[in-house]
């Protein structure tokens, strides 16, 4: 086990022993601990959404951290920017900070998406051990990341497969999942093609996935692994019913070397099947 999980490992709770609506906030410099590391980026831990309810014309979303859903601890809403729903036509309307998450209008029939970003977080090893901060506080560090966590869920009001162009295009994140087919619509035994951007442009590289009750045998024990092409595609099999996360990964050295080594962006897709 590496120093910053040996630090953190304490403030962990296991998912079965942790209710949806109970987790507790992390403290943020434990939180910048777990977010970062030199461990690996497909092996860190990240952040996603998780739908806590859709009543009353509202959906209540939690950002929860760890490896598999459900979350083992809920970020606190500092740490959290741009929660936003996105309605099947496009408009777009704030989140609410509320009960420990966010709640914000569902508009219509078709499905919404709902985004939320993590503020960029620093992991710095020096020789007196890890700090949440970049280069410039220790500029003699032995390395230094940062790491930017977007996420997004879908949330469906009533099935409308011509009411998803809000899911199947890209919001914007520089990092981005998109389904070209609205997943709530679809159910154990379909087949899902998934697109990935970064900057913008299609992304080659590893996606994995996993779904709500998966037997993990250790943090980074997926059961899903799939390759995306030169055009950002991959196909994804639904073998399950229920919830899915789908993450990606990908970093690159830091535009301001004086501030930090690296950068990386962990993005996730959430969604439950009809």
């Amino acid at each position: 086990m590496d120093e910053e999980s040996r630090m953190s490992a304490p403030s962990l709770t296991p998912r079965t022993a942790t209710p949806l609506r109970r987790r507790s906030p992390l403290p943020g410099a434990v939180l910048a601990g777990l977010l970062l590391a030199a461990v690996p980026a497909a092996e860190a831990h990240f952040a996603w959404l998780e739908v806590v309810d859709t009543e009353g014309g509202q959906v209540h979303v939690e950002v929860v951290f760890g490896h598999h859903p459900p979350g083992d601890r809920r970020l606190p809403a500092d740490r959290v920017v741009g929660v936003e729903i996105i309605a099947p036509d496009g408009r777009r309307s704030a989140a609410v900070a509320s009960d420990g998450g966010w709640r914000g209008e569902l508009t219509g029939a078709g499905s919404h998406v709902v985004t939320a970003r993590q503020q960029p977080s620093y992991w710095t090893r020096t020789v007196e051990g890890g700090r949440a901060a970049s280069r410039r506080e220790y500029p003699d560090a032995l390395s230094c990341r940062v790491s930017d966590n977007i996420m997004k869920t879908i949330v469906m009001t009533r099935a409308d497969d011509s009411l998803a162009a809000a899911v199947t295009q890209p919001v914007g994140h520089p990092l981005e999942i998109i389904p070209e087919t609205d997943p709530t619509t679809l159910s154990a035994g379909d087949s899902l093609t998934l697109r990935v951007l970064f900057d913008g442009q299609p992304w080659q590289g590893r996606l994995r996935a996993t779904w709500a009750g998966y037997p993990s045998a250790h943090d980074d024990d997926y059961p899903v692994h799939l390759d995306t092409g030169a055009d950002g595609r991959t196909v994804l099999a639904l073998s399950r019913g229920g919830t899915w996360l789908i993450h990606a990964n990908t970093q690159a050295a830091h535009p301001e070397p004086e501030v930090c080594d690296r950068q990386a962006w962990n993005a996730a897709l959430s969604f439950t099947l009809r």
